[in-house]
């Protein structure tokens, strides 16, 4: 039987440091939420003014945490007597998670500060040269196999290919504009990350995809005259189909293909790994047929994961679907990860290489961190379950236990 070692369910520190300096993003926002589902608004509500109304103890604190922690008090009751939060029901609710997150945290932070600070001091993991997280990057490669670096790229049109206008908006994303209804579908394009840097894109038919690290997808520049939205994906990525019956999308990995009209769903398919499909809405069949192997078939419901591995393909429920697509939320999921299938996750985001020292068949991690994090702060927690040390030359990793 194999050992779960906990972290720490959520990064506490540093999501709540973020919101009090009011520096925190909508993805770190949305973590928070994802940890309070409580559907009752009364309920919600009744909470946060619990909460409000709790004396915080001050002892051992800074005075400048004493100074945000009442200002986000101050905030948090004006935002609860504001009148425009009942203009509709799903607005109030998704303040009030976002409240019920704040407040909650601000009391755990204070508890949880000084043990956090003495666990950094106390752990003897130190690396000479930091190793910072990943970043918004990728490569594309336009079907007359021009190349272009999306990171150094300017804002604005930056090619032209098959009658589709490639454009890099402000916020970085790629996003293709049919100019060109009847130009020639034959050409290809391929985005494609590096270890340590994840993108995404808005494809010619609409849909949204999502790219993890040290992954690819190639597909058509433009989807006229063709009778299905074909994409390739190799490691992993998630997307958002736009619903067109007339054009199913179709997506193939290196074992199977997925057909779908419209539907929000993950593939992870990197070499050497298990290939897992996670729905999260909608509808998706699953095949091997295509790979020329003995044809299996699964249809998925939301919140399902199939996985499928040599000739293991079955189908889980999953309790916690978003854990599947931590890494587009801004964070790495590690409950019920092995510490091998946990250092593969996270080698790919640093861009190192791993090596292992002893026998790690029986230890697993829980628990979650912040990808923005960088990698001394993750290892350091990592060890604070006291199972593996880490010490690290350059960019090699080694895993000792």
């Amino acid at each position: 039987m194999k050992n779960q070692y906990k972290l720490s369910r959520l990064p506490y520190k540093e999501i709540l440091q973020k919101y009090l300096n009011n520096s925190s993003s909508a993805q770190e926002l949305e973590l928070l939420m994802l940890y309070f589902q409580i559907d009752d608004q009364k309920e919600l509500e009744n909470l946060v003014f619990d909460e409000i109304n709790k004396e915080v103890s001050v002892d051992q604190i800074t005075e400048q945490e004493i100074i945000s922690v009442k200002k986000v008090h101050q905030n948090l009751k004006q935002i609860l007597s504001n009148d425009h939060l009942n203009k509709t029901a799903i607005v109030k609710r998704l303040w009030f998670k976002a409240i019920a997150a704040a407040v909650v945290l601000i009391v755990c932070f204070i508890g949880l500060r000084h043990y956090l600070n003495k666990a950094d001091k106390e752990s003897k993991f130190a690396t000479h040269k930091t190793i910072p997280p990943g970043t918004r990057s990728a490569t594309l490669t336009l079907s007359n196999g021009q190349r272009i670096t999306l990171s150094d790229a300017i804002n604005g049109k930056i090619a032209q290919d098959n009658g589709v206008e490639i454009i890099k908006d402000s916020e970085g994303k790629l996003i293709y504009k049919i100019n060109d209804h009847n130009a020639d579908s034959k050409g290809f394009n391929i985005l494609s990350t590096q270890r340590g840097e994840t993108y995404d894109v808005i494809l010619p038919d609409g849909s949204k995809v999502f790219l993890n690290a040290e992954s690819s997808i190639k597909y058509a520049a433009n989807f006229n005259h063709k009778q299905k939205r074909t994409v390739e994906l190799t490691g992993e990525a998630y997307f958002e189909v736009y619903k067109n019956i007339q054009k199913p999308f179709v997506l193939k990995s290196k074992t199977q293909e997925i057909e779908v009209l419209g539907t929000h769903f993950n593939v992870s398919a990197y070499n050497n790994e298990a290939v897992k499909t996670t729905l999260l809405e909608g509808s998706v069949k699953v095949s091997t047929a295509y790979t020329g192997t003995a044809n299996k078939t699964a249809i998925l419901k939301p919140g399902q994961l199939l996985f499928n591995h040599k000739n293991d393909f079955t189908i889980k429920q999953l309790t916690n679907p978003d854990d599947e697509i931590a890494w587009k939320l801004g964070y790495f999921a590690f409950d019920h990860k092995s510490i091998q299938e946990a250092m593969n996750e996270i080698a790919r985001w640093y861009d190192v290489e791993i090596e292992y020292v002893g026998d790690f068949d029986d230890v697993e991690f829980g628990g979650t961190m912040l990808r923005a994090s960088s990698i001394r702060k993750l290892l350091n927690k990592i060890e604070l379950t006291g199972t593996v040390k880490f010490k690290v030359e350059g960019r090699r990793v080694m895993v000792i236990r």
